[in-house]
């Protein structure tokens, strides 16, 4: 496999990091992710380490080495080259054999005992993720049947499930997302611990909920996420003071919406879509997202949606120029979304897009107003609310093609004001 990890950019820093290990007489393993992914010809995004090497030994060997969980035996390697693009910025983990000790906030161990490569990769989350690649050798090292079940294309929690689920609850969301998106199958057992303590993920961070969330969105099969969440109770859990969280048919048009998106969601996207079904059931969806942590531009862009329902649905001028914001090809994307369930006509969404592709030009947008807000002060008119009311609606009509050069807008204008 060693010509797989060998295109990534950063490669030849981690054969480096290895190498140090190796000389000082440690074994050192790439660990997790990195090598799943490339079991399966994915593409790679970060390089994690795994030694036999104590933190304090890591400290030693890397002395620019950042110490972001020694207590655990987690280290950073900065790498040499920082202007190549990488996940976690410009380093690499490196992290010390353990055995983890008892969690007793559901996320974190209370204590770890550094051990060995077979009893590290007894206490990861999924089979799949416990594989250790040895470059020296070029071999896999597979203590827990993860090659069995990369194989099946199996998501199975190592050991026993309920136990891997009680000591960190997001390992309960990180499981519907890797199956959706691997597109493998959760193995039965694991999935009826999920069931079980779905309720549990209630005690995990806002902020890791949402960045489990927002990778889900971006999964290969989206609706199967939405749709494991929502069998397994994880969603009703999450978005509990939303209504249709328990009405069938709902969710079921909500499934539906999101096969429209597979691969190509957002998170803000089904956030929408869920409000848009929550004012369908007659709720308002008010602190619907109280256990996300949503960025102000997230809920502006929610917002954005919500109010290109409404404007699509009205078949008013307003979405030409929302098409033609930062966020348009978002709002066309919801329109399929939203077609695709019946809140909007078939069709709808084509003909604004038809209507706005022949009105752009080559930069891909409208053409500008005929009059700006200069304009309007030099004919007397002073500034305030009906100022925006006479400048977008003049652009509307513009782009209807009632008023086709800047002379017809002034005019208009003026017949108005007289």
């Amino acid at each position: 496999m060693r010509e797989i990890f060998a295109k990534h950019p950063h490669w030849q820093q981690v054969l480096t990091i290895v190498e140090k290990l190796n000389q000082r007489g440690f074994s050192a393993f790439l660990a997790g992710g990195a090598v799943r992914d490339a079991l399966l010809g994915r593409s790679i995004h970060d390089f994690d380490v795994a030694t036999d090497a104590k933190p304090d030994e890591l400290a030693e060997i890397f002395t620019n080495a950042l110490d972001i969980g020694k207590q655990f035996g987690i280290m950073m390697v900065p790498l040499e080259d920082t202007k190549t693009a990488h996940s976690r910025g410009d380093k690499i983990e490196i992290a010390s054999f353990r055995s983890d000790g008892e969690y007793l906030d559901g996320r974190h161990p209370q204590s770890v005992t550094f051990s060995n490569a077979q009893e590290d990769a007894k206490r990861r989350d999924f089979t799949v993720n416990a594989l250790f690649f040895d470059i020296q050798h070029d071999r896999v090292i597979d203590y827990v049947g993860g090659l069995n079940d990369l194989k099946a294309r199996i998501i199975r929690a190592v050991g026993d499930p309920r136990t891997r689920f009680t000591e960190d609850k997001l390992r309960l969301l990180r499981a519907v997302r890797f199956s959706a998106q691997l597109d493998f199958k959760i193995e039965s057992e694991t999935y009826k611990a999920i069931g079980q303590l779905a309720s549990e993920i209630q005690v995990v961070s806002r902020e890791r909920i949402t960045a489990e969330l927002e990778r889900l969105a971006q999964a290969r099969d989206v609706a199967k996420g939405f749709g494991a969440l929502i069998d397994t109770g994880l969603f009703a859990a999450i978005f509990e003071p939303l209504h249709f969280v328990s009405q069938t048919a709902l969710q079921q048009k909500f499934v539906l919406g999101l096969t429209r998106l597979s691969g190509a969601g957002s998170l803000e996207m089904i956030l929408a879509l869920m409000i848009v079904l929550e004012k369908e059931g007659g709720r308002t969806g008010k602190n619907a997202f109280a256990r996300l942590s949503l960025s102000r531009a997230a809920q502006e862009r929610i917002h954005f949606l919500l109010r290109g329902c409404g404007v699509l649905q009205a078949e008013s001028e307003d979405v030409l120029l929302m098409l033609n914001s930062e966020d348009g090809p978002l709002l066309s994307e919801f329109a399929f979304v939203l077609e695709a369930i019946g809140n909007l006509p078939r069709g709808r969404i084509d003909r604004f897009l038809e209507r706005f592709l022949k009105m752009t030009d080559a930069s891909g947008k409208l053409p500008r107003p005929f009059l700006t807000g200069d304009d309007l002060k030099n004919m007397g008119i002073a500034p305030g609310p009906k100022f925006g009311e006479i400048l977008n609606e003049l652009y509307r009509r513009q782009l209807r093609g009632e008023i086709q050069s800047r002379d017809e807008a002034l005019k208009s204008v003026k017949k108005d004001i007289n």
